[in-house]
């Protein structure tokens, strides 16, 4: 795991970041202040957390750019 400032969507956000998971996930806190609305995922799944706290991934955010040193 590693931390770190990621722009995602022009907006900046402190990031835990884990080389091996293929997705992005943010807040509902930040995906407010993107101005965007989600869609509903037809299937629902089971994120495990580093906290050991599972969250269920219902709503997806498309079209987010992601921002990384400049790329």
């Amino acid at each position: 795991m590693v931390t770190g400032i990621l722009t995602i969507c022009s907006h900046d956000a402190y990031s835990l970041i884990d080389p091996g998971s293929n997705l992005s996930y943010v807040t509902p806190y930040f995906a407010l202040d993107m101005g965007m609305k989600p869609e509903p995922l037809l299937e629902p799944f089971v994120v495990d957390t580093p906290m050991g706290v599972p969250v269920i991934a219902s709503r997806v955010y498309k079209n987010c750019v992601v921002v990384i040193m400049g790329r």
